[in-house]
């Protein structure tokens, strides 16, 4: 990325070259000695640098860090505490993050994840020889250079632990791969390294991470209570990871026994059956074991399989029969163990103040107080104190609230719904989902889905802004269908549409409805004897939202003439009047307005720009995937903007909702009764109001941007399945037919809503599905 207009053209004698990135702490650039060594040179934030403390913390961990020269860190060259903007360079290491590998490329294999594994474990060895705890390790912190990983920013996250934008008691952290100490008393060791380890692992190895949520809220609780998610990780790694994820530091590896555990083959690191697996193998393999009560389940009678056992019977199989297993890896670390009775702690995953009450039904989160933080900045830890009652303003839904309410509904009916739709409707093949080793995506009822010959491979490409929900069906409908793979790459809608029509894919995937154009140049490729075209079946949408970074001010109301002023330029502070008449009673302070916009291509400005010229009455630009105004900043990449939304105090851009989890978002004042949080049950009730505007098969939708509909949320893309409606390849049409029923079956549809899709509304699934029942 390019040098942003005010930022520095030199820092120490080292030449800037461009940004690299920004974060909680600062901004990294690229930078060149005289001698043109490239170094990556981090810049502290002015309102750290005020303070004289420190400055004093930063001097001593930097002098720390410099002591660390393993050869899986980036070591640290120069630094200057006393500079006037803090810095500190470290060696640049080539070579894309663990982030951008697998968001780029997918999971890593196996062999490549205990490599990787390695790598980190000695890289956090030579840190906490000499005192350090990186505190932050995290998948934007692992570079992947040629010769083997590298660990980047420890030890300097210390150094923030005690200043005063974090407050009495705030940690460092990224909330998903946080310790649950951090969350309960703040408190980090080498125990709470090992934590982040895990989930690192985890998400280089399938994707996701263990304690993914919807909103950061629902992270800090799955965290904290909930086991973690390890969907997808290859059964040779579950010895190493599960260890490193123990709530109990105390119950955790040191990196030493890790190293000691990596050592061992990997065909030795296989785990030995566990009792119920021993139970239900077959008889000649079950070795000898001790009887265990299952729990009985909760749901209805009715509703339970008439076999299940409330009580498994030792077997008598030899003991030889059993797999070797890894050498145990002894906990070893001084951190007390957490108190298992019910505790009242306070939080802020990312940018939120929240409360995390499991006294309360179902877990209770309590709104409290915010602060404008990223992903790397300090986060409130509990306070002896009772849990105030949370305050906000009369008619104001507290958004944060919803979000991790809403994750938790889906994950508890999926949980719950799921197996018992497998045990009344079998698999969709009229098995039990059980014997494929099914997951929750992958047990829809017969009547939404059937893998009734599908086989072999189905490719697509498309639109980047639905691969993750692409990946999650991907890898449900496999599971579902065994025999049959998917493969999608996200290349953008039109470079997808241009493979569809040439018949190198089965489908293709758009952020834009059909336009008439592009249905003529399908008939080509859907000829059937001059009959077929291309149609466009709806997925998913993705709801845009509107970021923002204001200290003290936790629910912001914006409306679209508003917005259209801000990002106009025409409104530059905070306390305009009309911001303080949308926000009554809500101090605002007094900070110029830093309108952030993205500088790529991308349908996210499309959406946007789009509403504010449908909507707003004060947009005079052309909507487009191009940013029109020559005002504000400017950001390439989704990841981008948020980062420096989240870096910049006064700031506020437009943001996909999965890429704005750590950040406020805007409540958005549609003329409802209320006004309306991003979030995916907005735009899903917004989806309701869509007219169909295609003709045929053709379900392109044109969505109601003026919507007043209660908890509408407008400001959405739909997602669209490009396929003929006449004409598709035979020999993979069943394949293609089983796997968009799949996409829009209600488990497929649950699974994506946690991670910030839109779910389609359901009088809407079941015209998609007949759609695809009738492509020839």
């Amino acid at each position: 990325m390019t040098l942003l207009e005010g930022d520095p053209r030199s820092v120490g004698g080292y030449r800037l070259e461009g940004r690299l990135g920004a974060g909680g702490m600062g901004v990294v650039f690229l930078a060149r000695s005289v001698s043109g060594r490239r170094l990556a040179v981090k810049v502290i934030r002015p309102e750290l640098a005020t303070d004289d403390g420190f400055r004093v913390r930063f001097g001593r961990e930097v002098a720390a860090a410099r002591q660390v020269s393993g050869a899986f860190t980036a070591p640290v060259v120069d630094a200057d505490a006393d500079a006037e903007q803090p810095w500190l360079a470290t060696l640049f290491i080539p070579g894309p993050s663990l982030h951008q590998r697998v968001a780029a490329k997918g999971p890593l294999p196996a062999d490549e994840v205990r490599l990787l594994a390695a790598g980190l474990v000695e890289a956090l060895r030579d840190i906490h020889r000499v005192g350090l705890v990186h505190r932050d390790l995290k998948p934007g912190n692992v570079l992947l250079a040629e010769d083997g990983p590298r660990v980047i920013d420890f030890g300097i996250a210390r150094a923030i632990a005690a200043d005063p934008l974090t407050r009495t008691g705030m940690v460092v952290g990224t909330p998903a791969f946080m310790a649950p100490e951090q969350f309960r008393t703040g408190g980090v060791g080498p125990a709470g390294d090992v934590f982040a380890l895990g989930a690192v692992l985890v998400y280089a190895a399938t994707g996701h991470g263990p304690f993914d949520g919807e909103s950061t809220h629902g992270i800090g609780f799955r965290v904290v209570y909930e086991e973690p998610d390890l969907t997808g990780l290859a059964e040779e790694l579950l010895p190493l990871v599960e260890p490193c994820l123990a709530k109990d530091p105390g119950a955790r590896p040191t990196v030493e026994g890790l190293l000691a555990a990596l050592s061992v083959a990997p065909a030795q690191t296989q785990p030995a059956p566990t009792e119920v697996e021993r139970a239900f193998a077959p008889a000649e393999s079950q070795p000898p074991s001790a009887p265990t009560e299952v729990e009985p389940s909760s749901a209805p009678a009715e509703s339970q399989p008439p076999s299940a056992p409330t009580e498994v019977e030792p077997s008598s199989a030899p003991e030889e029969t059993q797999p070797p297993s890894a050498p145990a890896v002894q906990p070893a670390h001084p951190e007390p163990a957490e108190p298992p009775a019910p505790i009242a702690s306070q939080a802020t995953v990312g940018v939120a103040t929240l409360a995390l009450r499991p006294d309360a039904p179902g877990g209770e989160f309590s709104a409290l107080a915010s602060e404008p933080l990223s992903d790397s900045e300090p986060t409130p830890t509990p306070t002896p104190t009772p849990t105030p009652t949370p305050t906000s303003r009369p008619g104001r839904a507290p958004r944060r609230i919803a979000l991790a309410a809403a994750a938790a509904v889906v994950t508890a009916s999926v949980a719950v719904l799921v197996p018992l739709l497998a045990d009344k409707y079998g698999g969709p093949d009229g098995g039990k989902e059980g014997q494929n080793g099914g997951s929750p995506s992958a047990s829809a009822p017969a009547a939404e889905f059937s893998c009734a010959g599908a086989q072999g491979t189905l490719l697509g490409s498309g639109s980047s802004a639905v691969d993750t929900a692409m990946e999650e069906w991907a890898a449900g409908f496999q599971k579902a269908c065994p025999g049959t793979t998917v493969t999608y790459e996200a290349v953008g809608s039109g470079a997808g549409f241009e493979a569809f029509r040439s018949g190198s894919t089965g489908f293709a995937a758009s952020d834009t409805p059909l336009d008439p154009e592009k249905v003529v140049q399908s008939k080509a490729r859907c000829y059937a004897g001059g009959d077929g075209q291309a149609v466009a079946v709806p997925l998913a949408a993705t709801p845009v939202s509107v970021a923002y970074n204001l200290p003290g001010v936790s629910d912001l109301v914006l409306d679209a003439p508003t917005l259209a002023k801000i990002f106009d330029g025409r409104i530059r502070r905070w306390d305009d009047a009309a911001i303080k008449g949308l926000n009554p009673g809500v101090p605002m302070p007094s900070l110029s307005v830093q309108a952030i916009h993205r500088s790529d291509s991308t349908n996210t400005t499309r959406v946007f720009t789009n509403y504010l010229k449908s909507v707003s009455g004060e947009w005079p630009h052309e909507a487009g995937i191009d940013w029109p105004v020559p005002s504000g900043q400017s950001v390439s990449g989704n990841a981008g903007l948020r980062e420096q939304v989240a870096a910049t105090a006064g700031s506020l851009g437009y943001v996909d909702l999965a890429g704005a989890a750590e950040l406020d978002t805007v409540l958005l004042d549609t003329g409802a009764d209320r006004p309306v949080a991003a979030d995916a049950a907005g735009a899903t009730k917004a989806l309701a109001s869509a007219k169909v505007v295609g003709a045929g098969g053709d379900l392109s939708l044109a969505l109601d941007l003026t919507t007043r509909a209660p908890g509408a949320y407008p400001l959405a893309s739909v997602s669209y399945g490009v396929v003929c409606d006449k004409g598709n390849d035979p020999a993979g049409l069943k394949t293609l037919r089983a796997f968009l029923s799949y996409a829009v079956s209600t488990p497929a549809q649950q699974a994506v809503a946690a991670q910030g899709y839109a779910p389609l509304p359901d009088a809407l699934r079941e015209r998609v599905r007949k759609t695809v029942r009738g492509l020839g």
